[in-house]
């Protein structure tokens, strides 16, 4: 793994505050989900909240700063024990001296000149370096027992670190300051030549001196720089004079000023940039930037879901939420200028593209949209209705038909199983579960349905429990089946027949099932199915089988006077179109198959009574078939009628 990821994720652990953690387990309880959000996302700037949770992330930032330098100094010792010549007990103090001396001391000299050694010892250097690696109360008494090595002048040092370390905001009393700022005028400012670089450095940091000065002699490395920045902020209070006034803003300001290009010259090492930006609390920034390294794609994604976790990423209003640039800024009422990343449009993008292969995974991602649900009431149902509609989205992308039991849950034999959606509906802020997977399924079905794509249309209605429009898409399956007989294939699909069949019997058995199914739908089913079997038999040449089907199903009527034919005509008007469509050609096929039985028996060289009975019993159905289609013509193709009238006649001439 790469180990600038790791710095980030533990950067990030201390400036959100939970770093109270050991061998991968927190020690102490978590923040709670959206911990920051009132403060970050709902408060003015100016608010006691707002400054507050500033504050306690600027030491979040430096206890990261701190713990880290102190690693680096540990490590510096450990690979140079000859020349940091520890010694002794390997305590705190110790092994800064150790460091200060790896650092500077060179076969007995001092490689700094302005360094002050009274005792042997860098005194400024080792007090500083406890400051740095935050252990400000071990650097006071490091002070205190190396009070007799300080000048007169220097003495009144220790008691201005000790106010600094005992003050909340790090901030001195007001004569103190002055004393201070009188001190460093008139003995340290103009003598930077030649001056100990510590204490300089020490003096500025204490007593937030020449502020617009933004680094010192001993400042090298970046984090050092980092973290001089925020040792020096201070939210500024209504009595502040100008030329005392240092805030995060106006870090915000001195970090864009300098730019990526300057943070990450070689355009490399992107990380090194987000994390200052992450240092200056510009989050929303931070996020847009790396989002453009397609190197840092996946992590953009995570850190994203942390910080908005978390409730500090704010995210744009809503008539701002469909701008193809997902950063934009806004002035607030007090004029501060306040930044908007649009994660909603990251978390889409990266759904979509997992959905390819992961479509479980993909719809985690989603979820996490409903995070911003404690915004505005314009912002919460905005933000939870782009996540309905785009886990709807997902769906639709699932290859495999399978997946959609996995995604929706299913109902077999009576027995519901939950699926991935439901599991998680909480998260996504849904009240009636059931109902939101039905209605998401259903619309996913007709989509299905529009695309030609039946089978799974069937397989979501049956998920959703909407029995009726799955017999009526297996009716028009049917349907399909009885024009184009070819079709018919085996296998659970909504083409085979025999699977229908024990469909619909598995539906009518079950009396909650059955009370979901329109009952015109069910008849209409179980016609077709008839029709289906009357096609197969006419297509085999079983026409007197065939013929019998058509009796049971009593819609043509084959021996009846005018009166019932006038009725059959009447129930004729009240049929599904399913069932009508088919009906010329059904009413063909019947007569074909009257003729094809009278030519048999016509043809046949015995001349019994029994025989020319039958054939006359043909001639009156055939007959009464061509009065029935007579009263029917209206809805009937005039080829059809054309053939069947031909027909006619040549079994009764």
């Amino acid at each position: 793994p790469n180990p600038k990821i790791q710095e980030t994720w533990e950067l990030l652990v201390s400036v959100l505050g939970e770093a109270e953690r050991r061998n991968g387990q927190f020690q102490s309880k978590t923040l709670k989900e959206r911990a920051y959000a009132n403060a970050y996302l709902m408060s003015p700037y100016k608010s006691p909240a707002a400054a507050m949770l500033r504050e306690r992330l600027i030491r979040g930032s430096k206890t990261f700063l701190e713990r880290q330098f102190m690693t680096h100094i540990e490590a510096a010792v450990a690979e140079n024990p000859a020349e940091a010549n520890l010694g002794g007990v390997p305590s705190l103090v110790n092994t800064i001296r150790a460091f200060v001396q790896l650092k500077y001391l060179r076969y007995g000299s001092w490689s700094q000149p302005n360094l002050e050694t009274p005792n042997g010892q860098a005194l400024w250097a080792q007090i500083y370096y406890l400051l740095r690696t935050g252990h400000g109360h071990d650097a006071l008494k490091f002070a205190n027992e190396s009070e007799q090595y300080f000048g007169p002048a220097d003495r009144q040092f220790i008691a201005y670190l000790g106010a600094y370390l005992e003050s909340e905001d790090r901030t001195l009393p007001t004569p103190m300051q002055e004393r201070l700022l009188a001190d460093f005028n008139q003995r340290i400012r103009y003598s930077s030549d030649t001056v100990d670089p510590y204490k300089l450095t020490l003096y500025k940091i204490i007593g937030r001196c020449e502020l617009n000065k933004r680094t010192t002699p001993v400042i090298g490395a970046l984090e050092d720089f980092i973290w001089l920045q925020l040792s020096m902020i201070r939210e500024p209070k209504s009595d502040t004079m100008p030329q005392d006034k240092y805030d995060l803003a106006d870090f915000q300001a001195l970090v864009l000023k300098y730019g990526s290009n300057y943070f990450n010259p070689n355009n490399n090492n992107p990380l090194q940039y987000f994390q200052v930006l992450i240092y200056s609390q510009q989050f929303e920034r931070a996020i847009h930037y790396l989002s453009s390294s397609k190197s840092y794609t996946l992590e953009t994604v995570h850190i994203a879901i942390a910080l908005t976790y978390y409730g500090l990423l704010r995210i744009p209003s809503v008539h701002r939420v469909s701008d193809p640039n997902p950063f934009s800024t806004t002035t607030d009422a007090q004029g501060h200028e306040v930044s908007h990343y649009n994660f909603t449009q990251l978390i889409h993008y990266q759904a979509r593209i997992m959905a390819e292969t992961y479509t479980t995974e993909a719809l985690t991602y989603l979820y996490q949209i409903c995070l911003n649900t404690d915004l505005t009431t314009a912002i919460n149902q905005e933000q939870i209705a782009l996540c309905h509609n785009y886990i709807q989205e997902v769906v639709l992308q699932a290859r495999d038909p399978k997946e959609y039991s996995t995604l929706l849950g299913e109902t077999r034999h009576g027995t519901k199983k939950i699926g991935v959606i439901e599991k998680y509906l909480p998260l996504i802020k849904i009240e009636n579960s059931g109902q939101f997977v039905k209605d998401i399924t259903v619309e996913i079905a007709k989509s299905k349905t529009k695309e030609g794509r039946v089978e799974e249309a069937i397989q979501l209605y049956s998920i959703a429990e909407a029995y009726n429009q799955v017999v009526e898409l297996l009716n028009r399956q049917l349907a399909e089946a009885i024009s184009n007989p070819g079709m018919q294939t085996t296998g659970e699909s909504s083409s085979n027949v025999p699977w229908i069949r024990r469909l619909i019997h598995e539906y009518v058995s079950d009396p909650k099932v059955n009370q979901m199914i329109l009952p015109k739908n069910l008849e209409t089913c179980q016609i077709l199915l008839k029709l289906v079997e009357f096609t197969e038999l006419y297509d085999r040449a079983k026409y007197e089988a065939a013929i019998s089907v058509i009796e049971d199903l009593d819609l043509i009527p084959l021996e009846a006077d005018m009166s019932m034919i006038a009725k059959k005509a009447d129930k004729f008007q009240g049929l599904d179109e399913c069932v009508a469509r088919n009906f010329p050609d059904v009413l063909l096929k019947t007569m074909e198959s009257l003729y094809k039985l009278y030519q048999t028996l016509k043809m046949s060289p015995y001349d019994e009574a029994g025989r020319r009975d039958h054939m006359n019993m043909l001639k009156r159905r055939a007959r009464t078939l061509m009065m029935f289609a007579g009263s029917i013509k209206f809805r009937m193709p005039a080829d059809t009628y054309a053939k069947l009238n031909r027909l006619d006649v040549m079994i009764v001439a």
